[in-house]
């Protein structure tokens, strides 16, 4: 199965699952949105494996308000922070 033919395979069945079978209900423009959107925020969160957790440490020094994350290492941060 080809990128091309996934893709198309995803469009119908969204259109199917949605009720808007015509390409004139919901452009492919439309899905191709919403999948993206998915891929981006949505399925890293539905597939966040609890062994590929680490722990981020640094010292803290007084008065200093605000610390930098590296946010090309770290995509959440969870409790306890």
């Amino acid at each position: 199965m080809t990128a091309l033919s996934a893709l198309v395979n995803i469009r119908n069945k969204v259109r199917r699952i949605t009720g808007r079978p015509s390409a004139s209900e919901i452009t492919d423009g439309q899905i191709d949105t919403y999948i993206n959107t998915f891929y981006i925020y949505d399925m890293p969160e539905h597939l966040r494996l609890e062994s590929l957790r680490v722990n981020y440490q640094f010292l803290t020094s007084a008065n200093i308000p605000v610390y930098d994350l590296p946010t090309n290492l770290y995509l959440t941060v969870m409790p306890p922070v």
